[in-house]
């Protein structure tokens, strides 16, 4: 049943990264995003946060900014279940581009609520002096405004 032209949704969430170079670094972020739904299914978004990144002589720390496009395909038989696809770019101030996609499981909660597991997600971003490769695991909080059709 259609309610809205579109609906909203505002996550809160956390990821962690370990490398898959020699380096061994990890990158922690923890981040937001504001979803405009036009379709229940389809979401595009705006990702910010905080990130905790391998730097020159340490860890360092970025504001990310991305724009993330993504798809929630339904699990036949499980109707509160679904698998959101998703693929995001964006900046690092200071260092240059990032791009993330990920796979996971998300489970519609009662009251507009959802919590979310990203559990494949190839990321891949410029430190000023190389490139870095890391598989996020993330978990999130989203809580929707809205109702559309699918």
């Amino acid at each position: 049943k259609r309610t809205h032209w579109a609906a909203i949704s505002l996550s809160a969430g956390s990821a962690i990264g370990p490398a898959i170079t020699r380096d061994r670094f990890s990158i922690h972020m923890l981040r937001t995003r504001l979803e405009l739904r036009p379709r229940d299914r389809l979401g595009l978004g705006l990702i910010m946060g905080y990130a905790n990144l391998p730097g020159q002589g340490g860890r360092a720390h970025n504001l990310p900014i991305l724009g993330e496009i993504n798809y929630r395909v339904p699990i036949a038989g499980l109707e509160r279940f679904s698998v959101p696809i998703r693929f995001a770019m964006g900046y690092l101030p200071f260092n240059g581009p990032i791009m993330r996609t990920s796979v996971g499981l998300h489970v519609d909660l009662p009251k507009d609520w959802e919590i979310g597991f990203d559990l494949l997600s190839p990321t891949v971003f410029r430190s000023p002096s190389r490139l870095h490769f890391a598989f996020d695991l993330a978990f999130e909080v989203t809580r929707r405004f809205g109702r559309v059709a699918p």
